[in-house]
Formats: structure tokens, C-alpha cells, sequence
């Protein structure tokens, strides 16, 4: 097991960094921050995205206000599972000298810092395996949790912005792939696959994504077989919604592991950069676009080669895909991090 380094001294220590008593109202991340990357793990509005292990987990926790409530004894940790990540937390309470917030799955988790009075804490992993992250308030504590943000870290670029060095595309097809001026890697029409020359199996995946035309069409498919036109796990992308109701997604939506589970809200909109968070490990796989989940799906299907017709746990190529003759998007900043076994 490596060591698993807080990128602060002052961490090393697991200490609260003051802030005002009176949170803000949570209006979400920044732009600047989606840009960076970071994820909600608490969206302000459910626990999805989140298990609950107490005596009655309904007592146990609630959200009202767009605070996380935990009562305990209880135990909260994600779903998903993280690598090298910066994790920062705003919470407060009565009786919490002994809640723990973490990566790792109990109170034995590493690093990890107790909630001891009003504040921020934020902690960083890396080099170690990956871990869910997991809050745990003692009986007779009461944990009130205001924002639980993630950033992945050990992002590394697979486009260089410049030329297709390091990508495929796939013969047979008609889309085009392009690099624009800008240096964003561009597809237009349809129907085409282009695919990374590297595999992956357990990652964390982010690019950015433009729709330059209402309601189109594309994926970004992975675990994908080599050569094979669109195979593999698909995360779809489609900017459209039913009416006004942005709940209800059109073809699964944005961020949508097609065919498996649709996309609980669209976030995005057509003419607008977003980016796509992709997380894979093991069968479990969770999409977050601008930062807010929007997927959490684990695959009990029987083993197959191909992710389309069962679950696959091999190492496989990302690939985009040219749907149709309308599809126009861009794309930018396509980087990666490998997780490690847990």
C-alpha cells in the first residue's frame, strides 16, 4: 500500500480550517470550478450517489434545505469509488467531536479528518487504492453536511489539441474528424467511430463537450472493442428534455449510460460547453456532467466480451462517436486517470 500524502501540512493533522457559522446558500460549483473538474458528491437535494448503513437508515438521514442531516450511529459513503482525488467537505453540528470524514469505507479510513466544529475540511489521497469516501457520526451525534466536493487528480491529456496523434478513426464510416483552429477535436456527420490508441479499464475520464445544433446526437463509448465499431459501455450525450421538465430526458439524455440507465436530469444545453465526467471501476459506473451525477449504475449482467451484450471487466478503447448526418460537436481537454484496484 502507498502512502496516501493531504496536500497541505497543515492536514496532516486533519484540522478544520475556520469559516463563518452561517453557511452560504449553495448555488453549486463555480464555473471555474466545473472547468477544473470538481464533482458534487452531495447534490444538495438527495443522497443519491450514496449508501447508508444504520439501524433505521430513513432516522438516520435526511435532507431538507439542501443540507445532508446524519444522525447516529451511522455510516454514509459513496457509491463510487476514487483514486488520487482532493476532497472537501462543509459541515457542522452538536455532538460530532467524533465524525469522521474520509477516504475509505469505515472509521478506520485513510487519510481522514474529524468534524469537530464548524468549518471546512479538506483532505487529499494519493498514490494509495482507490476507497469510496465515507462519513461516520458516533451515537448521539448529529452531522449537518453542506457540501461534500471532489476533485480527481493525476488527470493526464489523451488529445493534444493539435492533430489526431494517438486516436484511430475507424474506416468505413462518414464522419469527419477534425482538429479546428482552436484546437478542439471536431466530428461531423455521420455514421463514424474514432478510437484511443491506449486501453483502460478502471478510469476516471473528463473532456469538455460543444453541441453545435439542437438536440444532437453522439456517446462517448468505453471498454470498447479495438476496431469494432461503437462498442462497449456508451455514455450518451443528447442535450434534450420532455417539455419544460428537464427531469425527463429525451433517448436517455446527457450523461446516460445508454440503454442501461438514463440520465436522472439534463444539465446541459446545446451551444454551450459542458463537461463530462466518466468514472469506471470494476461493474460499477457513474457519470456527473457540470458536476452534478447524474448516473449511478452497476452491471450485473453476465460476463460478455462486448459491454453492449453483458457486462465487460477488460481494458478497452474510448472512442467517439459520429451519430448521423447532423452530428456536429466538439470536443477538448479529453484527460484521464487510471484508479487503482481497490
Amino acid at each position: 500500500m502507498f502512502d496516501r500524502l493531504p496536500i497541505v501540512a497543515a492536514l496532516l493533522c486533519a484540522c478544520l480550517v475556520p469559516v463563518p457559522p452561517a453557511f452560504a446558500a449553495d448555488d453549486g460549483l463555480t464555473p471555474e470550478e466545473i472547468d477544473q473538474g470538481w464533482l458534487r458528491l452531495f447534490d444538495g437535494e438527495t443522497t443519491f450517489g450514496w449508501t447508508v448503513e444504520a439501524e433505521d437508515p430513513e432516522k438516520a438521514v435526511s435532507v431538507a434545505d439542501g443540507v445532508l442531516t446524519i444522525v447516529g450511529p451511522a455510516t454514509v459513503r459513496t457509491t463510487t469509488e476514487f483514486g488520487d482525488a482532493t476532497l472537501r467537505v462543509e459541515a457542522d453540528g452538536e455532538g460530532i467531536a467524533g465524525a469522521i470524514v474520509g477516504f475509505g469505507r469505515d472509521e478506520t479510513a485513510d487519510p481522514m479528518g474529524r468534524i469537530s466544529r464548524t468549518g471546512t475540511l479538506e483532505l487529499s489521497t494519493e498514490g494509495g487504492e482507490r476507497s469510496p469516501v465515507v462519513i461516520v457520526v458516533e451515537g448521539g451525534g448529529k452531522l449537518r453536511v453542506h457540501r461534500v466536493d471532489l476533485l480527481p487528480r493525476g488527470m493526464e491529456p489523451i488529445f493534444n489539441g493539435e492533430d489526431l496523434s494517438g486516436w484511430n478513426v475507424l474506416e468505413g464510416g462518414e464522419s469527419v474528424y477534425s482538429v479546428t483552429d482552436e484546437g478542439d477535436l471536431n466530428v461531423k456527420n455521420g455514421r463514424g467511430d474514432i478510437q484511443t490508441e491506449g486501453q483502460y479499464d478502471d478510469f476516471v475520464l473528463q473532456l469538455d463537450v460543444f453541441s453545435n445544433g439542437e438536440h444532437l446526437n453522439s456517446g462517448i463509448f468505453f471498454r470498447a472493442v479495438p476496431g469494432e465499431f461503437w462498442s462497449g459501455y456508451e455514455s450518451q450525450i443528447r442535450n434534450e428534455y420532455e417539455g419544460e421538465d428537464r427531469n425527463k430526458p429525451v433517448d436517455y439524455g446527457t450523461g446516460a449510460i445508454y440503454r442501461r440507465q438514463a440520465a436522472r436530469k439534463i444539465v446541459a444545453d446545446d451551444f454551450e460547453w459542458f463537461t463530462k465526467t466518466i468514472v469506471a471501476h470494476d461493474n460499477h459506473f457513474a457519470v456527473w456532467v457540470n458536476g452534478y451525477q447524474v448516473t449511478d449504475w452497476t452491471d450485473d449482467r453476465p460476463a460478455d466480451d462486448n459491454g453492449r451484450n453483458g457486462y465487460k471487466a477488460a481494458p478497452g478503447v474510448i472512442s467517439i462517436q459520429g451519430h448521423d448526418p447532423t452530428t456536429d460537436l466538439s470536443f477538448r481537454d479529453i484527460r484521464i486517470a487510471p484508479i487503482p484496484g481497490g
